[in-house]
């Protein structure tokens, strides 16, 4: 890994110099110096911060794939997806364990992938009204994209995703 993919992923996956100082166990003048190629990147950094670009991309399909299946329950998208982005570690650390020790800002990276992997697959998805077998228009619902209770909204905030009114 070279020292401009270090730092492209480092920010991609919304770690700063300290988050991943810290998730290495080093000074944060270390990652300074990987960043600056003063050092090389050790291995062992670089399948850490490989790992969670990786999972980070799979939450963003799992996310989806999330979607399609409450589509295809309800035989409609929703009309929009609210994604809920916590304000607090310890918040984040409690309603979402597997992100310890990771902070909020990586939180915030998967809701961006979630979001941009949505509004591709609404570019794909052709905009056409669906009708009920009686010729009622369908509404949409809207939707939490997992199986975990939230926390109230004193510790989140919201953004809407709008999702295309048709299936594929």
């Amino acid at each position: 890994m070279t020292t401009s993919e270090l730092k492209t992923i480092r920010e991609a996956i919304g770690l700063t110099v300290p988050d991943l100082a810290a998730l290495a166990g080093v000074q944060e003048r270390t990652v300074r110096y990987w960043e600056s190629g003063r050092s090389a990147v050790p291995a062992d950094v670089q399948d850490q911060v490989l790992k969670i670009d990786a999972w980070l991309t799979a939450q963003a399909r799992e996310a989806l794939a999330t979607v399609r299946a409450l589509a295809a329950e309800v035989g409609a998208l929703p009309e929009s997806i609210h994604l809920l982005r916590y304000r607090e570690n310890a918040d984040l650390w409690r309603f979402q364990p597997a992100y310890r020790p990771l902070p909020v800002t990586v939180h915030a990276a998967a809701l961006a992938r979630t979001r941009t992997a949505l509004a591709d697959r609404q570019r794909r998805i052709p905009r056409r009204r669906l009708v009920h077998q009686k010729g009622a228009p369908r509404t949409g619902c809207k939707s939490s994209l997992s199986k975990t209770n939230y926390p109230s909204s004193e510790h989140l905030s919201s953004c809407t995703t709008p999702t295309p009114k048709e299936l594929p």
